[in-house]
């Protein structure tokens, strides 16, 4: 027998569920290769100073580089001459310096990492290896979700018209989360690495895992030499 022909339902007007999940699962499309180059190239009247501007923010650049290249040496001598003999000294971590050097006075901190810096299973592993004590963490806050052996599109749909009966509950009302923990770096991990007796090659090992640098500068006077040396490391005259 055959079926009578049925109206089409009436659009629902709540969350677009389809398109949600349709939009994750999709992914992102590639761009269009060959495509023909449509740039409007354009001339001031007026004097601005354009290579100029270039010229500074290639400088800014190349600074900044040579800026990180000396503060991870910077960084690596704080560690081999600051923090572990007197670490070892101490049995336990040192307190931040500073370094004064011509006038040019800089912080240099050894900080336990953040506790929104959750570690890996690797890090986790090697403390446990070395008795290091940490903390466990929210990683992420426990939520409903959505069963997906029922992620069909004959669910979604019937889930989105009721929904669409409801306009006061929130479009983002499922979520699909669960409540993760995860290990962080506390005090006492830091002071772990100094008081148990380790040889230096060990607690060298350990800092890069339970802890962050941080170099800070105050307000200094650049002197002609200062500039100088500057120049020469920014442009080195061929010998």
């Amino acid at each position: 027998m055959a079926k009578k022909a049925t109206s089409a339902a009436p659009k629902a007007s709540g969350p677009d569920l389809l398109g949600m999940f349709g939009a994750a699962s999709a992914g992102t499309a590639s761009a269009t290769k060959g495509k023909k180059d449509d740039t409007i190239w354009f001339t001031f009247k007026s004097k601005v100073r354009i290579r100029l501007a270039s010229t500074l923010d290639s400088l800014a650049k190349t600074i900044a580089a040579t800026k990180a290249t000396l503060e991870t040496e910077i960084k690596a001598a704080v560690i081999d001459e600051y923090v572990v003999p007197t670490g070892m000294a101490l049995k336990a971590c040192p307190k931040n310096c500073k370094v004064n050097d011509g006038g040019h006075i800089v912080g240099l901190q050894t900080n336990k990492r953040s506790v929104r810096s959750i570690l890996s299973e690797d890090e986790v592993a090697l403390c446990k290896t070395y008795k290091i004590p940490l903390k466990e963490e929210v990683k992420q806050e426990a939520a409903l979700k959505i069963n997906p052996e029922h992620l069909t599109q004959e669910t979604l749909t019937a889930l989105q018209k009721v929904l669409a009966q409801h306009p006061e509950l929130p479009s983002d009302l499922i979520v699909a989360q669960q409540k993760e923990f995860g290990m962080v770096t506390t005090d006492q991990s830091l002071n772990a690495v100094f008081n148990q007796g380790f040889p230096v090659e060990t607690i060298k090992k350990l800092l890069p895992v339970l802890c962050t640098q941080v170099i800070t500068y105050g307000n200094s006077n650049v002197t002609e030499g200062d500039l100088a040396q500057v120049e020469d490391m920014l442009f080195p005259k061929a010998s």
